[in-house]
């Protein structure tokens, strides 16, 4: 059990049995969410079975920790129900399924299996993890912010933006299928996420700070060409940027309804190994930033970052720039010893400084 589920058990038995009984009814259809998404979609989905289930769970115990802040034990029996079921429509295919919970929740339980009160509240919750609000990414707008259900004192808008950003923070290596990637049988349109999942080892939340810390680690024969991602293609860096943009995004907005729990940054960190000597080649710092007066910026994350724009004083950092710096490097990379490793380290620049950034982009 994650220490969401411990907390439940230790306030409340009697939640704690009917949270039980809906997860065991639920187990037979988290595992089969990712053949079922296939079966429907095509391609093959980073895991959106139990494992990342509980990761979820994980990750927003720790958010609840660095808020400062209780829940009340109806809350967190909410929280572990929309977490539980965020998924699960992913079986009949990836469209819209934060909109068709009820769907496979109706089809396990039947309309008399569990307390109708108790689902709808947990659907509300658990849709506005993804998808769209009238038009708008602003999903948590969909759940009112205080309420009361059941007699019981509620803070809904709350509770999914904590489920929001678990789930945003529980992408991790876990995630990929490591055996297929390794083996080269992932479908072509599912190449890229699994990659970017597989390299993702760190995903930390500092709360005194504002920041979240994404440490990745690839080995570059994954920077040398592109790699399928649904009909099209791109370059991993691209990926690395597009992910860790949403990741800030997500922080930002999810952190305006969290209290005691302000993020405006994103301090990314990536990796990169020879593919033969196994040392350091390269090694990629920025960081992203909501700071300043708010304007509005286009989304381009050399907009948002201007050192990517002018990465170590060579231009714009690409996959094609970055593919070139790996190829001059390579050629004296087997002779390199651990000490020359770290004085290669010593001379990559961090990107470190401010981005300017935009609250007025996210509303």
């Amino acid at each position: 059990m994650n220490e969401l589920e411990l907390s439940l058990q230790g306030a409340s038995d009697e939640l704690f049995t009917r949270y039980e009984a809906l997860a065991t009814g639920l187990a037979p259809i988290h595992q089969e969410v990712v053949a079922g998404a296939s079966a429907t979609d095509g391609g093959w989905l980073t895991d959106h079975g139990p494992k990342h289930i509980a990761k979820v769970g994980s990750e927003a115990a720790k958010i609840i920790g660095q808020m400062g802040a209780e829940l009340v034990p109806y809350e967190i029996f909410l929280l572990l129900l929309s977490i539980q079921v965020h998924d699960i429509a992913n079986i009949s295919g990836r469209a819209n399924h934060e909109n068709r919970i009820d769907e496979v929740w109706g089809r396990v339980f039947g309309p008399l299996g569990f307390d109708s009160l108790d689902k709808n509240m947990a659907i509300q919750i658990a849709s506005t993890h993804g998808g769209n609000f009238e038009g708008s990414k602003s999903t948590l707008r969909a759940v009112e912010p205080n309420t009361k259900y059941k007699n019981i004192p509620i803070r809904p808008r709350l509770l999914a933006a904590i489920l929001k950003l678990a789930d945003e923070l529980a992408e991790e290596i876990d995630r990929a299928s490591i055996v297929q990637l390794e083996l080269g049988l992932l479908p072509k349109e599912s190449e890229v996420y699994h990659i970017y999942s597989s390299g993702l080892h760190t995903a930390h939340v500092e709360a005194s700070s504002g920041t979240i810390e994404l440490k990745l680690a690839f080995s570059s024969e994954y920077f040398g060409r592109k790699f399928g991602k649904g009909k099209g293609e791109v370059f991993l860096l691209e990926e690395i940027f597009e992910r860790t943009l949403k990741t800030w995004s997500e922080a930002i907005y999810c952190s305006r309804f969290l209290p005691n729990l302000l993020l405006t940054t994103v301090d990314v960190d990536v990796q990169i190994f020879d593919e033969e000597t196994k040392l350091e080649a390269c090694r990629v710092k920025y960081r992203l930033e909501d700071t300043g007066y708010p304007t509005v910026a286009a989304g381009d994350i050399y907009d948002v970052c201007p050192d990517l724009a002018d990465f170590k004083g060579k231009g714009r950092l690409t996959p094609e720039s970055l593919k070139a710096t790996l190829s001059s490097d390579s050629s004296g990379a087997s002779s390199s010893s651990e000490a020359d490793a770290d004085e290669e380290d010593k001379d990559v620049s961090s990107i470190g400084r401010i981005v300017k950034a935009v609250s007025g982009f996210f509303k």
